[in-house]
């Protein structure tokens, strides 16, 4: 038994298929394998490290970066990638069975193609030991494909999309980008506050859930759309939001996907994001939220009012928004910053 084979009712289908994709696009690189412990990663746009760890021999222990803390979903696509090119390369000493993982091959075939470079962006955090590390030489391993049958019919279903065909029922186009406004952030900031998010296409057809877009400089040649690359452009040169964890965390990570954008700017991307038909506010729902329209009318004009209440003989303050004989209160406004 190999050790997909063993791994394979752990992984959902579309986990899979998205994993096999990354064997065939040549994206795995095992970065360092010790008898108890292989390294690697996938390349997603950003790169994320993973780690097989056999322990005591008995259970496979899995780790990817691209976890979160809250709620981490223990079989990714990185980890699907990894396990194939871990067999491809046959990392494995022996048979693996229940209860029994071998030893990995600590020394690679000699038979494979290496290709010793530094990775400037990449952090040698090892989550298992805690800590920093220094930077290392990583090795990159071509894998070739050695894909059970079930994932080389997958693969001839992608090739017939990549050459023109398309499956019934399914759009060309496998990711969506979209820039939510996130209200509450906004109004702390004083300033508009966008986060970019995607949602890629599952391998039944449907949409997967919004996640966050975290781009790293020079990674802009890698959305596809042209609008979209626009304005993540425009964005890159907005002010990175540091108003939460994430924020800062990815921040530190090179990776941005929150931005204060000032008005000036605002006024430049607001209609191509509305345009796009992808502008929406952030944690509403993704099947009910109408995307945002751009009003191409006169700007509104804030105003004050002073009333006094006749009963009580107190005095108040209320704002209103007007425009060509149309009046809003406050109330009806979602988000109102600085400079409009």
């Amino acid at each position: 038994m190999g050790i997909t084979t063993l791994m394979e009712p752990k992984f959902r289908g579309d986990i899979r298929y998205r994993g096999a994709a990354y064997i065939k696009a040549e994206r795995v690189t095992i970065t360092h394998v010790t008898v108890d412990r292989v390294s690697a990663v996938v390349n997603d746009g950003v790169g994320f490290e993973t780690y097989l760890d056999r322990g005591n021999g008995e259970e496979l222990q899995m780790y990817c970066t691209c976890f979160s803390g809250e709620k981490p979903q223990m079989h990714c696509k990185h980890l699907w990638a990894t396990l194939l090119a871990v067999e491809a390369e046959n990392l494995i000493g022996g048979p693996v069975k229940a209860g029994q993982i071998p030893p990995f091959a600590a020394d690679p075939s000699p038979s494979l193609r290496f290709d010793t470079e530094w990775d400037d962006d990449w952090d040698d955090a090892d989550p298992f030991r805690g800590g920093g590390g220094t930077r290392r030489g990583k090795t990159a391993v071509k894998v070739e494909q050695q894909l059970p049958p079930w994932a080389v019919k997958l693969q001839e279903v992608s090739d017939a999309m990549q050459e023109g065909g398309v499956l019934p029922g399914t759009s060309p186009k496998d990711r969506e980008i979209f820039f939510e406004i996130d209200i509450a952030a906004s109004e702390e900031a004083n300033q508009l506050v966008i986060q970019t998010s995607q949602r890629e296409r599952r391998a039944n057809g449907q949409w997967g859930k919004l996640k966050p877009l975290k781009l790293r400089p020079g990674q802009l040649d890698d959305v596809e759309d042209e609008d979209d690359r626009k304005i993540l452009a425009y964005l890159a040169g907005s002010t990175p939001d540091r108003g939460s964890w994430h924020a800062r965390q990815a921040e530190a990570q090179s990776t941005v996907f929150r931005y204060r954008v000032p008005y000036e700017l605002g006024g430049l991307v607001l209609p191509m994001i509305c345009s796009s038909g992808h502008g929406r506010y952030l944690h509403g729902s993704e099947k009910k939220s109408a995307p945002l329209q751009w009003d191409e009318g006169d700007a509104w004009e804030l105003c004050l009012h002073v009333q006094c209440a006749a009963d009580e003989g107190e005095w108040s303050v209320v704002g209103t928004s007007r425009r060509d004989g149309q009046e809003l209160s406050i109330d009806e406004t979602k988000l109102c910053v600085r400079g409009g």
